[in-house]
């Protein structure tokens, strides 16, 4: 009896973790977790790893260019967590984890406007790279 008592308590600690999943998918906060892990840690691993390779490939030629290699952090950075958070986005929609409707509407528009938001950043960022550095500085309506 003391030991269900005390597995009882234990189980009550970290209850609020789960509180609003539907109880298949009680572990989903960890899943979160882990999502959230990746599009801040992996994908600045993987940004600085490209920058590294490119500054070496750029040095080797002869032609280092500190925006060129930023720029090609950045888009690297953005070609891992793009397809991250669709799979994510696509997940949380097929899935419905949690079991209010109004809190997975919201869940599913959240995790979709932080994939138009990866996605429009990548465009940004590839766009500069095909006009070329500087092309998008200065105002756009100046002499509108």
């Amino acid at each position: 009896a003391i030991a269900a008592a005390t597995r009882a308590r234990r189980g009550g600690a970290a209850r609020f973790l789960s509180a609003g999943y539907r109880p298949p998918f009680a572990w989903w906060e960890a899943l979160e977790a882990l999502r959230m892990t990746l599009l801040c840690g992996v994908v600045v691993v993987v940004g600085v790893a490209a920058e590294e390779a490119e500054t070496a490939r750029r040095e080797a030629l002869g032609a280092p260019d500190a925006e060129a290699v930023a720029l090609y952090g950045s888009v690297a950075r953005l070609l891992v967590a793009v397809p991250l958070q669709a799979v994510w986005a696509l997940a949380t929609a097929y899935l419905r984890p949690l079991e209010a409707v109004p809190d997975g509407v919201a869940m599913v528009w959240l995790q979709g406007s932080l994939l138009l938001v990866l996605v429009g950043a990548l465009v940004q960022r590839l766009t500069g790279a095909l006009l070329g550095p500087g092309a998008q500085a200065g105002n756009a309506y100046e002499g509108a």
